[in-house]
């Protein structure tokens, strides 16, 4: 890129190091900021003529430019030293490189805490999603430190407890944990479900850091019930498009899950990160998606890793993610080997009686061999999107999977809506329009009761999809369910 005098030459040659462009850029902050905050024309600005952007833009372009790149580029170099870092936007990462131990974990919980937003809030932070080293590092971090849980947490208890927690206060709060988990599925990632079970996440920290407990297994127990909040909120705020906020969650869950010795906790973290790349680098236009698939699969090999010790469904979870990242990087023979792993795993005798609480929630999405093969289908639609070989037969597979989810009553809401258009879109690519017309349909039936921006966001993809072919290859089908998508987007 080409930079003229009085430009500027720093974010210029950043850009041209990545072969960049400003509508690149544009793309890349309208991703985490929102459609449509900045346009290209304003990007060019930038470049070419030198100017600073309004707050919080140098430091959010700043952080987009350093992942990218892979090295830290400061506020201050990248701006000529004309904008200043804002407090509050923060990588994923900060001050998160903590030690895997009992200390460790306090140290998480308490950040929390300190950084609590007021009223329902969720945290006074805006945490900018970070990839590479600094997203799967603490995976490997976790799978590395098995040997030992770094001393006891409830040793480590505020020096004035206000209450003692005993095994039925623990009950309560699973309990709670549970009905948020069935919002999550029946609606999805939305504002207002984030900001509860954010404060479900703080207020049970705030029982770990304040409260003595009736042993040292209620600690274990109730430390373990945060590591599950934690994963609940990462995974909705995944769905609500904040991906380094779901990273923070998921990251902060495995310090919890390490010292609990929950295990099975920590291999399902490790699973839902690996999900969350992948989907992110698929749905987001501001993010390699290349980058993205490799980091999956780093993440899926730790997710394979921590779950050896584990119970056989929880490794057949943990191999159909592994899939999932095989599939993301165009790896066929990996994905099908992974795929049979896990089918062979969930076929042990007794594979699903000591399913975790977490994966046997009510619907058909609760973790079986509906539920796997969902999952599988999924993948396959990822690995036909990245590969042209035995793609129509991938299709076909899933389809036959992946349709029920529209026509089961007892289907989770998000699910009957994301995989269908997901399927819709895959039509597309593959030319099929007819039966793209008729996932889409599927996908719009319960869309009216779904809140999920994941959701919301591959059906405007779907639209595009079509915006995007000639309109002479557009059946009347096709228009109508165009418009029909658009009345969702614009709802």
């Amino acid at each position: 890129m080409v930079v003229e005098q009085g430009g500027n030459a720093v974010l210029g040659a950043l850009l041209a190091e990545l072969e960049w462009s400003p509508g690149r850029l544009a793309e890349a902050v309208n991703d985490l900021l929102g459609p449509g905050y900045v346009g290209r024309n304003t990007v060019s600005e930038w470049v070419h003529r030198d100017r600073v952007p309004r707050h919080p833009l140098p430091t959010v372009v700043a952080h987009l430019v350093s992942d990218a790149v892979d090295r830290e580029v400061s506020v201050e170099r990248l701006w000529s030293g004309r904008a200043r870092p804002a407090g509050l936007w923060v990588p994923a990462d900060v001050d998160l490189q903590l030690p895997w131990t009992a200390a460790g974990t306090v140290g998480v919980l308490d950040d929390w805490l300190r950084h609590a937003g007021g009223s329902i809030k969720v945290d006074r932070r805006t945490f900018l999603a970070v990839g590479g080293a600094a997203l799967t590092g603490p995976a490997w971090g976790y799978v590395d430190h098995f040997a030992s849980r770094g001393g006891s947490f409830a040793a480590l208890a505020d020096v004035y407890p206000t209450m003692t927690v005993t095994p039925a206060m623990v009950d309560m709060v699973a309990a709670t944990t549970a009905g948020i988990r069935n919002l999550g599925g029946v609606e999805g990632g939305h504002e207002d479900n984030l900001r509860i079970v954010h404060r479900h996440l703080t207020w049970v920290g705030k029982l770990l850091r304040q409260s003595r407990f009736s042993t040292g297994a209620v600690a274990d127990r109730l430390l373990a019930e945060w590591a599950q909040v934690a994963q609940l909120a990462g995974w909705i705020a995944h769905d609500t498009g904040k991906h380094g906020l779901s990273q923070r969650y998921l990251t902060s869950g495995l310090h919890a899950a390490h010292t609990a010795g929950d295990r099975s906790m920590g291999a399902y973290l490790l699973v839902c990160m690996t999900q969350a790349a992948v989907s992110r680098g698929r749905l987001d236009d501001g993010i390699d998606l290349g980058r993205a698939a490799k980091d999956a699969v780093e993440l899926a090999n730790a997710a394979h890793e921590a779950a050896r010790s584990t119970p056989p469904a929880v490794r057949a979870l943990a191999a159909s993610r592994f899939a999932l990242a095989q599939a993301a990087v165009g790896n066929a023979r990996g994905f099908h080997v992974a795929a049979d792993e896990a089918r062979t795993l969930l076929d042990t005798s007794g594979a699903m009686d000591a399913l975790p609480a977490y994966l046997s929630c009510s619907g058909t999405d609760a973790f079986g061999p509906d539920a796997l093969e969902s999952q599988l289908a999924n993948g396959a639609l990822v690995l036909a999107g990245v590969t042209s070989r035995d793609s129509r037969s991938l299709l076909d597979g899933a389809e036959l999977v992946l349709g029920r989810y529209a026509t089961d009553p007892a289907s989770t809401p998000v699910y009957a809506v994301y995989y269908p258009a997901g399927l819709a879109r895959a039509h597309v690519a593959a030319g099929d329009l007819e039966r793209a017309v008729s996932a889409g349909h599927a996908a719009l039936r319960r869309a009216s009761t779904v809140r999920s921006r994941r959701c919301a966001l591959v059906l405007s993809r779907l639209e595009a999809d079509f915006a995007a072919l000639p309109s002479t290859r557009l059946p009347a089908s096709a228009r109508s369910l165009q418009d029909q998508l658009r009345a969702v987007h614009a709802a």
